[in-house]
């Protein structure tokens, strides 16, 4: 007898005996969701952060350094120190100006750069020493004051000795002013003892008058007294 294969393999289609063949791999084709369009790219390059203007910021730099060195010191803020922080500014304006050129000249990269830089800033140290331009003013305004004060106080003094001299020729003044009053006083005595005095030799006179009365007076009595005496007898 012959004996039958196993209905298995009879049912078994050919595509479970033969391998089908592998698919060659696909080619990395960039597709349309990575490659974006250049009307994009040029939408998503106008829409980049503005970058900050360099001029603005060196003077910020400067006025604020410069306003940490009058706050170490005792002396403040004066129009003198506005005017050199302005100055040094505007010293570093050429140099900035060529860095923002070199930049612009630089291409997408560089606009890339600087906008990173400006995003993260370096952050700038807090104890900066002044340069020498600072510590001579300084010491010039330091000696300045010096100075003022010195002749605050001689003016004070000055005019402590002028308050007094000037007491001095008030009390002469109003010493020359009563004078005047005093005189006229003076005058009204005088008259006074004038008359008085003349009243009192009138009265001198007069006594004068009245002793030869009493002694002429006194005389006649005397006689009278004689006489009558005789005519007792």
């Amino acid at each position: 007898e012959v004996t039958k294969p196993p209905p298995c393999l009879e049912n078994s289609s050919p595509s479970s005996r033969i391998p089908e063949p592998e698919s060659p791999a696909k080619p990395n084709v960039p597709t349309a969701s990575t490659a974006p369009p250049a009307d994009s790219r040029d939408r998503r390059r106008s829409y980049q952060m503005p970058v900050r203007d360099e001029e603005s910021e060196s003077q910020r730099k400067a006025r604020s350094r410069l306003m940490r060195q009058s706050r170490r010191s005792t002396q403040g803020v004066t129009l003198t120190d506005l005017k050199e922080a302005e100055k040094a500014a505007g010293k570093a304006e050429p140099a900035d100006r060529s860095q923002e050129s070199s930049t612009l000249e630089g291409g997408p990269s560089a606009r890339r750069q600087r906008s990173q830089r400006d995003l993260n800033p370096e952050p700038e140290p807090e104890s900066e020493e002044p340069d020498g331009g600072f510590r001579k003013l300084y010491a010039e305004l330091r000696r300045e004051n010096e100075r003022l004060r010195e002749a605050l106080t001689e003016t004070t003094l000055r005019l402590a000795q002028l308050k007094v001299e000037l007491e001095r020729a008030t009390q002469r003044q109003e010493r020359f002013a009563e004078r005047p009053a005093l005189l006229e006083l003076e005058r009204f005595e005088r008259r006074a003892l004038e008359r008085k005095a003349a009243e009192l030799e009138e009265e001198l006179k007069a006594l004068s008058d009245l002793r030869a009365d009493n002694q002429r007076l006194k005389d006649e009595n005397a006689a009278l007294i004689r006489v009558i005496s005789k005519l007792s007898k």
